[in-house]
């Protein structure tokens, strides 16, 4: 059903991912800024200003990745809902009169925009919610493995463990 749509599905993927990675650096970035302004004491110095102008633009980066996912996502949710719409409504219009005789199109049409809308809102959650959870999940245990792989494997059986049970 969403076969169609799949190339307009890739871009908003990716955008996930690119805000997904940013949100996981820009802790670090203000970690690396706080930490190295209380070693170096509390008076202003020339060299903060580096860290803050980092932290700055980690900052402002992920705010226009927030806003290209949003407006990827948004596209996609509303070019899905117009043709899953059209196609339907086509095909409805292309049925003989004796079946818009014998049944109430109507009715038909109401269940067809309620079936669109949650198709819709599927697409929707998965790329607002489980995509980007996804993305962060893999990713934090691939870091944690790489710094210590017992606890990465307890992390990956909790996760697997969690998605049975949901």
């Amino acid at each position: 059903l969403l076969k169609p749509y799949q190339p307009m599905l890739r871009p908003a993927m990716f955008w996930v991912f690119v805000v997904q990675m940013l949100s996981i650096v820009e802790p670090a970035f203000i970690t690396w800024g706080i930490d190295s302004f209380v070693r170096h004491g509390r008076a202003v110095k020339p060299w903060i200003v580096p860290y803050a102008g980092e932290m700055l633009v980690v900052v402002l980066l992920i705010g226009l990745t927030v806003v290209a996912k949003n407006r990827s996502i948004r596209k996609v949710i509303f070019q899905v809902e117009e043709g899953i719409y059209l196609d339907c409504v086509k095909k409805l219009l292309s049925l003989p009169l004796a079946f818009h005789l014998r049944e109430n199109t109507g009715s038909l049409i109401g269940k067809v925009i309620k079936g669109v809308g949650r198709l819709t809102d599927m697409v929707g959650i998965v790329y607002w919610e489980i995509l980007p959870l996804l993305v962060q999940t893999l990713v934090t245990v691939a870091v944690v493995f790489y710094l210590s792989p017992g606890v990465a494997v307890v992390i990956l059986v909790a996760v697997i463990f969690f998605l049975y049970l949901t």
